[in-house]
């Protein structure tokens, strides 16, 4: 895996040398109580944060080279073959959610992210992905999400800069792009 960049400012702030600063990122990457993972572009999985295990229950050492589609709910699979493919054409992936699933069988539901990771030359050789834990997320919102999703009519849902937040099953249907392909585009 590629050594992590940092921009001028951030290396102003960490002195020392390089070793050090690595293992000040590795130290913030593991704090973090989201799941930081990386992936190969065809989604073996290559690192696993400590947040990782915690939210999936799986150590670093029984999950890494395995596909990332063993933590997706079977229904959901194809949702990570089209965000794959997209970090593979360069676009990143935000606000993405879904359902994976934990190593005891509970599903979670996420807030997924992904971006694509280039050597010096500018080519794609891994996936940067964040995932947010929803489960404590409000049962209202939910709710709301439930009835978007049964709702007859395509629903498509934005922010306030016009990218698209939420979109339910008829949307897909009527105009024949997958989920995955149209959260975070511009509407």
């Amino acid at each position: 895996m590629p050594e992590p960049t940092m921009t001028k400012e951030s290396r102003r702030r960490v002195k020392g040398p390089a070793a050090d600063r690595i293992a000040l990122l590795t130290s913030i990457i593991d704090s973090s109580s989201d799941a930081i993972v990386a992936k190969t572009p065809d989604g073996l999985i290559i690192s696993w944060n400590g947040g990782a295990e915690r939210m999936f229950g799986y150590a670093a050492d029984e999950i890494l080279d395995r596909p990332v589609s063993s933590l997706i709910r079977a229904d959901r699979r194809t949702e990570m073959d089209q965000v794959l493919q997209r970090i593979r054409d360069g676009a990143r992936v935000e606000a993405f959610e879904t359902i994976w699933v934990r190593k005891d069988g509970a599903e979670i539901p996420l807030s997924f992210l992904a971006s694509p990771m280039h050597d010096d030359a500018g080519a794609v050789i891994g996936v940067a992905s964040i995932a947010r834990d929803l489960s404590a997320r409000a049962p209202t919102k939910d709710k709301y999400r439930g009835i978007v999703e049964s709702a007859p009519d395509a629903m498509v849902v934005v922010d306030q800069t016009g990218k698209i937040q939420v979109v339910n099953a008829q949307t897909e249907k009527l105009f024949g792009y997958p989920r995955a392909e149209l959260m975070g585009q511009l509407v």
